[in-house]
């Protein structure tokens, strides 16, 4: 019967995940020399199937971001230390991280730029120390698209941390509610600032940004970043109630008036030039309030240099 006819189903073929692994890797590492990138299917890999990816010199991106094969992240890194082209790694989502403390080395890519990570890829100040100690220095770009806002928030605990990441200049941090979000136990947009203090550009969910403005967070802390920070665009994503699994409730609607006037508060950030919020993260229902907005808007605008004058201000994103 043909494809694509409606009555055709196919023949479904059940593998052993060994043999998917298998499958995977000879075809990334039959053409070693030509393969560049690599994404791979979900559950599959092991370290042992890692091994042969270290005969494809020529491997710039890696994706291994859809796989929730468990392993722990010091092995990962050994099976691909070797591969000096490679600038992009999307790390799997039950990366496991030696219950929240890594080893004293760990060992990536030397040439990374992006990295893409789960939101749980540690849980202590020791943990991110380390891993910002031993990031290599061509990393820019850093992604956690699945963070979790639980009691105790990995993204809390950068206020202890003594290590910084100064040359990272783009981060994303996303928002996959699998918890109750505890407003005053997620960390704040400061205390990011605080330990990427070199970023250019960074993307946050709204609970974080709302937990700035409403001061919850170390005063020495919002001083320094509004007296050295470099960041430029800020990009505020919204969680709306549709987006929260059944029976989850985060208390932000009695936050949403005090937004707009505690705006200015971001404006402190000496370089920001662009900001992206939702709809819903200020309440615009009053002609004041828009003209207030306006005038906001205009300060962004006029820091920006004549070129970069027309994607400057305050852009609102209506919610989805």
């Amino acid at each position: 019967m043909k494809i694509g006819d409606p009555t055709y189903r196919g023949t479904e073929v059940h593998l052993p995940v060994e043999v998917l692994s298998l499958i995977t890797v000879h075809l990334a590492t039959s053409n070693n020399a030509e393969t560049q990138s690599l994404h791979a299917p979900a559950i599959t890999f092991s370290v042992a199937a890692l091994a042969p990816l270290s005969k494809c010199p020529n491997l710039r991106l890696l994706d291994l971001s859809g796989d929730q094969y468990s392993i722990q992240l010091s092995e990962l890194l050994n099976s691909i230390r070797g591969l000096e082209h490679l600038t992009s790694l999307g790390l799997p989502k039950n990366i496991l991280c030696d219950h929240g403390s890594f080893p004293p080395v760990l060992h990536w890519p030397p040439n990374l730029e992006r990295l893409r990570a789960p939101g749980t890829i540690c849980s202590l100040p020791q943990s991110w120390d380390t891993l910002f100690r031993s990031w290599p220095r061509a990393l820019k770009d850093v992604q956690f698209p699945d963070g979790d806002f639980l009691q105790d928030c990995p993204f809390a605990r950068f206020e202890d941390c003594r290590e910084k990441a100064t040359f990272i200049e783009r981060l994303v941090i996303g928002f996959t509610p699998r918890h109750p979000a505890r407003p005053v136990m997620t960390g704040t947009l400061f205390d990011i600032l605080h330990v990427f203090s070199c970023l250019k550009e960074v993307t946050v969910p709204d609970i974080l940004a709302r937990n700035a403005l409403l001061g919850r967070y170390n005063p020495a802390i919002e001083e320094v970043a509004c007296n050295h920070s470099t960041l430029e665009i800020l990009v505020v994503t919204s969680h709306a109630a549709g987006q929260l699994p059944f029976g989850f409730q985060v208390d932000v609607q009695p936050q949403a008036e005090l937004c707009l006037t505690t705006l200015p508060r971001l404006l402190k950030l000496p370089k920001l030039r662009r900001l992206v919020i939702s709809g819903s993260f200020v309440s615009r229902d009053t002609e004041e309030k828009e003209n207030v907005l306006k005038m906001l808007s205009d300060i962004l605008e006029r820091r920006a240099n004549p070129e970069l004058r027309g994607s400057s201000g305050i852009f609102v994103l209506e919610d989805l």
